[in-house]
């Protein structure tokens, strides 16, 4: 885009260089440069996505945007050239190959309120993924690891509790110990609670998705989730899991780029842990 922009505004200059020169066969015929002008014009629609994932979170989401976008970009006009009606059908084609869409970007389009309308799924469908996005998360996160603190600790509690099943509180054989008790009570309160959180789960869900966001919610999708963390805390967990895989390389980049001109040739002795700061200063300064 930008080779094309520079030959078209400076095409007189340098014209004018060329012919002085004695290299008219090397300027642009008029054929050459209509092609140019509306090479131009179908690239700048691109020029703007590209900005668009240059952000500072260009999230999985994006690409429900973008594909949208795109093919709004690629619909036939009745004025378009031979040139430009072959990049549309070839951009077309290619479209799935280029920006595949997934689960995963559907999910993190409906995360963010800008784009979650314009997903091409169900209402119920939309509902059925942020629940099973909720849930999924929910088993994931019961199941960890246990550190060595909490395996020691649930060591001693099986411990006691099977002493007590043998033994009884007071040093007596019992049937019922008063500890399985106790956990048959909570463990039935849990269950309990568990189908309530259920139903406000989805309840929770329907609201979300019927949100309308005012225009100031739509630019910066982690203030959207700040501001309403309390109203849809059940998703806030989903949202920062997924909102954080980025759709594009270009924030790695950038972070390349600038630590490759903190440690260069005259600053080569710095530690790792210094170079991280420095990094995580510089990118947070200029981000703020």
């Amino acid at each position: 885009m930008n080779m094309v922009d520079s030959l078209l505004d400076n095409e007189e200059s340098v014209r004018g260089a060329l012919l002085r020169t004695g290299l008219r066969e090397l300027t642009l015929s008029s054929i050459e440069r209509n092609m140019l002008v509306d090479l131009r014009a179908f690239l700048q629609h691109f020029k703007r996505l590209t900005t668009l994932v240059s952000g500072n979170l260009p999230h999985l989401g994006l690409i429900s945007l973008i594909r949208h976008e795109i093919m709004q970009i690629c619909k036939p006009c009745q004025g378009d050239s031979s040139l430009t009606s072959g990049l549309k059908c070839h951009v077309l084609d290619n479209l799935d190959n280029r920006i595949p869409e997934s689960k995963l970007s559907h999910l993190a389009g409906l995360l963010d309120p800008a784009i979650k309308d314009i997903i091409q799924l169900s209402q119920e469908e939309k509902r059925t993924m942020l629940m099973s996005a909720c849930e999924s998360l929910t088993s994931r996160l019961s199941s960890r690891p246990r550190t060595a603190a909490t395996s020691a600790s649930e060591s001693v509690s099986d411990h006691d509790a099977s002493t007590d099943a043998v033994t009884g509180p007071s040093g007596s054989t019992d049937e019922q110990p008063s500890k399985s008790i106790k956990r048959q009570l909570v463990e039935r309160i849990r269950m309990e609670r568990g189908n309530t959180v259920d139903v406000g789960l989805s309840e929770m869900i329907d609201r979300y998705l019927g949100y309308s966001p005012q225009p100031s919610e739509l630019d910066d999708v982690l203030a959207f989730w700040r501001m309403h963390a309390a109203e849809f805390k059940e998703l806030l967990p989903v949202a920062r899991n997924v909102l954080c895989v980025s759709a594009s390389s270009v924030p790695v980049e950038c972070m390349f780029s600038s630590t490759g001109l903190i440690l260069n040739s005259k600053r080569a002795m710095l530690s790792p842990s210094t170079l991280n700061f420095t990094c995580f200063i510089h990118d947070n300064t200029a981000n703020g």
